[in-house]
C-alpha cells in the first residue's frame, strides 16, 4: 500500500520503503527502488507487450528521480548491455532468485542462456552469472554487486540472498545506501566475509606508480556453517590465487598479496561445498589505477557487442513495423556505446 511516509523506521535500525516496482519482461528484469511515487508498472501502465514499449522506457522514468535506485534483478538479462548503455543500472543481483536454500531455478527466460557444457550443474546458473559480471569490471565498469531473494515465488526465504554494507561507524537508511553506492559491499547467501586491504572497504579505488609494482594485501575474516574446501583470489576476472581454509588458518587470516603493475581490479569469493544449490559469498570490488584511468579490455567489450547483435535479431522480429523500428533505436544506441568503449579500450 501507497503511504504519505514510504520510508518506515519500524525497530530502531530497521525500515523498509514501500515504493517500488519491477518490469520482468522477455529482456529481463529491472527493479525500481526509492521512488516518491508509484512507478508506471503499480500505476497499471506495465504493457502486456512482452518488448513493448522496453524496459528501459520504465528505467529512464524512474531515473528522472533524484536519489532512485534501479537494480538489474540478474546479470545475465537479455537487455543487461542495453541497460548499460542508456545508464540504467545502479546495481546487479549476484545472488538473485534463481538460487534457493535447497535448489536452485533452471529456468533461462528473458536471460542469455549459458554454455551448459562449461558452467553446468548446480553452480553454473552462479559462475555464469559472476563471468558475465567479471566483463562489465574488465570494461572499466564500477557498478556495484548486490542480491534479492524473490521470496514468495521462490524457493529462497526472505534475506536468503543478502547483501552486506559497510556503514563506518554510524548505521542509518542514507549511509547504508550511500556505502551500497560506493561498492562498500559483500553478496553472500552463505558464507561471511569481511575483507579490508590496507584498511580500505571493498570499492576502494588504489592509485599505482608507473614503473613500480602495487603490491595490496587483503585482510579477511570468515565465518560459515558449510564447508568450504578454499578461497578463490579474482585479478581482472580471472582466478589468481586458490587458498585452502588449512592454508588460511594457518595463515591466522592472512592471504597472499595481489600484484598489480598496471590498473585492474580484485575480489575474494567463497564457494561451499552445498551440492543441491550455488551457495557462495562475495566481497564487492576493489580498484587499481595507474595514471588514474581504468582498465578497459577489448575482449570484454566484444563479448557485449555481440551480446547487443544478438539481443537485436530478436527484435527485429516483431511484426509490427513502428514498435520495431523504435526498439532499434535503442540498440543502435548501445551498438554505439560500446563501439565508443571499444575505441577507449588499452587491455587486451
Amino acid at each position: 500500500a501507497v503511504t504519505d511516509s514510504p520510508l518506515v523506521n519500524f525497530v530502531k535500525s530497521r525500515y523498509y520503503h514501500s515504493l517500488a516496482g519491477q518490469d520482468s519482461r522477455n529482456g529481463g528484469g529491472l527493479s525500481m527502488l526509492l521512488l516518491p511515487h508509484p512507478p508506471m508498472q503499480l500505476a497499471g501502465q506495465l504493457p502486456a507487450n512482452p518488448e513493448f514499449p522496453p524496459t528501459v522506457v520504465f528505467a529512464k522514468d524512474a531515473r528522472r528521480v533524484e536519489g532512485a535506485w534501479i537494480v538489474a534483478d540478474t546479470a545475465t538479462a537479455w537487455d543487461l548491455p542495453v541497460w548499460i548503455a542508456h545508464g540504467v543500472v545502479d546495481s546487479i543481483r549476484l545472488a538473485d532468485h534463481r538460487f534457493g536454500r535447497d535448489r536452485y531455478i533452471e529456468s533461462e527466460t528473458g536471460q542469455r542462456p549459458r554454455n551448459k557444457a562449461v558452467y553446468s550443474g548446480a553452480n553454473g546458473l552462479g559462475r555464469w552469472s559472476e563471468h558475465v559480471y567479471y566483463q562489465l569490471l574488465n570494461c572499466g565498469l564500477r557498478i556495484p554487486p548486490t542480491a534479492g531473494s524473490g521470496s514468495g515465488d521462490t524457493y529462497s526465504p526472505v534475506g536468503y540472498n543478502r547483501v552486506y554494507v559497510y556503514c563506518d561507524s554510524e548505521f542509518s537508511y542514507e549511509s547504508w545506501f550511500g556505502g551500497l553506492r560506493a561498492g562498500r559491499v559483500v553478496v553472500t547467501n552463505g558464507p561471511l566475509l569481511r575483507p579490508s586491504v590496507e584498511g580500505r572497504p571493498p570499492g576502494h579505488v588504489f592509485q599505482g606508480e608507473n614503473g613500480r609494482t602495487l603490491r595490496l594485501q587483503m585482510d579477511l575474516q570468515l565465518a560459515t556453517k558449510d564447508k568450504i574446501e578454499y578461497l578463490e583470489l579474482i585479478q581482472n576476472g580471472e582466478i589468481a590465487v586458490v587458498v585452502r581454509l588449512d592454508e588460511y588458518v594457518d595463515r591466522a587470516g592472512r592471504l597472499p598479496p595481489f600484484e598489480f603493475s598496471d590498473s585492474g581490479w580484485f575480489l575474494v569469493r567463497a564457494v561451499t561445498d552445498t551440492a543441491k544449490t550455488y551457495r557462495f559469498a562475495t566481497s564487492g570490488p576493489f580498484y587499481v589505477e595507474f595514471e588514474s584511468r581504468p582498465r578497459i579490455s577489448h575482449r570484454a567489450v566484444r563479448f557485449f557487442q555481440d551480446w547487443v547483435l544478438q539481443r537485436a535479431r530478436q527484435v527485429a522480429k516483431l511484426p509490427d513495423d513502428a514498435e520495431r523500428s523504435e526498439l532499434i533505436g535503442y540498440h543502435r544506441t548501445a551498438r554505439d556505446y560500446w563501439r565508443e568503449l571499444l575505441a577507449r579500450a588499452n587491455a587486451e
